[in-house]
C-alpha cells in the first residue's frame, strides 16, 4: 500500500487556502473572490480532455462543466471538512510523508487568487482529499475510511461533472471495496488503480555517484519475495536462479551498493501493481525492470520504455536474451544518462507535479488509459 516541496499537515481539504482556525464565511470570501471572475463570468473549458480519458472506461458517461465550481468547492470543502481537517500524512516504516496527495493538495490547492478555475484545471473540478491518510490514520479498524466518510463523497459529488483527484492507495479510491466506482472522477493513480499511472514515491534517492564503468551483474533484486499476487516475486527469483543468468538477490541496508553493481535492477509489483523500487531506481539514474500481472502501471508509458523495460514472468527469457546479447555496457550506459536527464522533471515530486499541470492542460507525458479489470489483479471479488 502504498510524495512535495515542504512537509506538511493537511488542516483541511483545501490545507493551503485555508487555515484550521480560519472562519468559514471568510474561506468563502477568500475563494470567491470577486464576482466579476467567480463562476459563470469564465467561459467554459473545452471538455475533451476530461471526455477522451474518462469514455476509455465509461464510453457512455455525459458531462457537463459545473457554472457555479467555485461554490461547488466550498460546497465539497464543507461536505468533507469533518474528515479532512487535521489530517496528517500517514508513516511507513520511518518515512512520515509527504506523499503524493500531499503534495497535489499542496501544491495546487492554494487558488484563491485564481480568476477562473479552468486556467489550472482546465476541463477538471479538483478534490484535494487525502485518501490514503484517512484509510490509514483516521479508523479503529485500519485500513478503512472513517464512518461517514464514504457517504458525504457520494452525496456531494454530481454524476454528470468531470473530476480529478490523485490517489496513492494500491486499491485506488475505491479501498476495500468501500467506495463504489464514480466513473467521472480521473484518478492520477501512484498505487496502481485508476486511469492515469503517476510515480509512486516515497523517501528522494539522489543520483547514484561515480557509477563503475563495468558493473558485476546484469540484473539484481534488492526487494522481499512476497507480497505480490500469484507467488509472482518468488517465481521471479527462481527463473533467474534456475537459468544461471548474471543475477544477484540481497535483502539487506546495503542495497544501493548492489544496485550500483548491476546493470538492471528489478522493480516487481508488489501488493499493488507497482512498488517504491521502480522510482528508487530512477532517481538513481539506473535501469529498472518492472515486472507485472496484468497490467505494467509505469508513469509516462511512451517515455519509459525507451528508459526502462516492462516484462511479465513469462516475457522474462526474451528479455534476458535481449540484455545478455543485444546491449553492451556503452547502450546501458546511454540509457541511465537519459534516466538522469529526466529525472527533475518526471521522476521527483516537484516533477510529478509540473506533469500534472501539464495533463490538465492536455499536453506533457502522463497519459490516460482505461481502468484495470480489476482492483489488484488477484482474482476475486472484482479484486
Amino acid at each position: 500500500m502504498a510524495a512535495c516541496l515542504v512537509m506538511i499537515s493537511q488542516t483541511n481539504m483545501f490545507s493551503a487556502v485555508f487555515s484550521e482556525k480560519e472562519p468559514l464565511s471568510e474561506s468563502r470570501r477568500r475563494l470567491q473572490g470577486n464576482n466579476n471572475n467567480n463562476n459563470n463570468e469564465c467561459p467554459a473549458p473545452d471538455l475533451t480532455v476530461a471526455s477522451s480519458c474518462l469514455h476509455q472506461s465509461a464510453p457512455d458517461l455525459t458531462l457537463s462543466y459545473p457554472q457555479d465550481v467555485k461554490d461547488h468547492l466550498l460546497e465539497i470543502e464543507e461536505a468533507l471538512r469533518p474528515w479532512t481537517q487535521g489530517s496528517k500524512p500517514h508513516r511507513v516504516s520511518s518515512f512520515r510523508g509527504p506523499w503524493i496527495e500531499n503534495v497535489w493538495i499542496s501544491e495546487f490547492g492554494n487558488f484563491s487568487d485564481t480568476a477562473c478555475i479552468s486556467d489550472t484545471f482546465g476541463p477538471f473540478v479538483p478534490l484535494f482529499i487525502p485518501w490514503v491518510d484517512l484509510w490509514v490514520n483516521d479508523n479503529p479498524r485500519g485500513y478503512r475510511y472513517p464512518e461517514g466518510f464514504v457517504e458525504a463523497v457520494k452525496k456531494v459529488i454530481r454524476p454528470d461533472v468531470p473530476y480529478i483527484t490523485v490517489s496513492q492507495n494500491d486499491q485506488g479510491i475505491i479501498g476495500s471495496n468501500e467506495m463504489p466506482l464514480l466513473h467521472n472522477i480521473v484518478v492520477l493513480s501512484a498505487g496502481g488503480y485508476g486511469h492515469v499511472p503517476i510515480p509512486l514515491l516515497k523517501q528522494d534517492e539522489p543520483p547514484l555517484a561515480n557509477k563503475p564503468p563495468s558493473r558485476t551483474w546484469l540484473a539484481s533484486y534488492v526487494g522481499s519475495l512476497y507480497h505480490a499476487p500469484h507467488d509472482m516475486r518468488q517465481r521471479m527469483h527462481d527463473y533467474f536462479v534456475n537459468s544461471e543468468a548474471s543475477y544477484t538477490y540481497f535483502h539487506g541496508g546495503a542495497w544501493r551498493d548492489v544496485m550500483a553493481d548491476s546493470w538492471t535492477s528489478l522493480a516487481p509489483r508488489g501488493f499493488g501493481r507497482t512498488s517504491y523500487h521502480v522510482m528508487e531506481t530512477m532517481q538513481q539514474g539506473l535501469i529498472p525492470i518492472q515486472v507485472y500481472t496484468d497490467v505494467p502501471w509505469v508513469p509516462y508509458l511512451d517515455l519509459y520504455k525507451t528508459l526502462g523495460y516492462i516484462a511479465t514472468i513469462e516475457e522474462l527469457p526474451a528479455l534476458y536474451h535481449h540484455l545478455d546479447q543485444v546491449m553492451t555496457p556503452e547502450l546501458f550506459l546511454e540509457r541511465e544518462a537519459k534516466i538522469l536527464s529526466y529525472r527533475d522533471s518526471h521522476f521527483t515530486k516537484a516533477g510529478v507535479m509540473q506533469q500534472i499541470g501539464l495533463f490538465l492542460k492536455g499536453s506533457g507525458d502522463l497519459a490516460c488509459a482505461p481502468l484495470p479489470a480489476s482492483i489488484r489483479d488477484v482474482g476475486d471479488h472484482g479484486q
